[in-house]
């Protein structure tokens, strides 16, 4: 799902937000911080091909300072935290775009310390 939210033009000026990705146990958030003006597209996408939909972006807030923050929640169910998935929130503020990635490691099996299968 992709969000977009506009406000109309006035005296604001731009500024570059900060973006963090964080990992909870069946979710991922990806929270952004301190951006005006209120134009901001947030898509989340698997491996860098694939548009994602199971999100919900809350409401921009006004954060300390008054510039304005907003988090997204991407769902993850178990099986779709797999060894080597990228997952990415790409954030859009004006002419602006941040990229951030997480994936899972792959996990390696290994057989009397001889053999290894990852």
């Amino acid at each position: 799902m992709t969000l977009t939210i506009s406000l109309s033009p006035g005296s604001v000026t731009p500024s570059a937000p900060t973006a963090t990705l964080l990992q909870g146990p069946s979710e991922l958030v990806c929270l952004v911080l301190g951006f005006s003006p209120l134009d901001i597209n947030i898509t989340w996408l698997l491996d860098n091909v694939t548009e994602l939909w199971n999100n919900n972006t809350i409401t921009p807030y006004r954060a300390p300072g008054g510039k304005l923050g907003i988090r997204s929640y991407l769902s993850l169910a178990h099986q779709d935290w797999t060894p080597g998935a990228v997952y990415t929130c790409r954030v859009t503020i004006t002419t602006q775009t941040l990229t951030l990635n997480i994936s899972k490691p792959g996990v390696c099996l290994s057989v009397h310390s001889t053999f290894s299968w990852c």
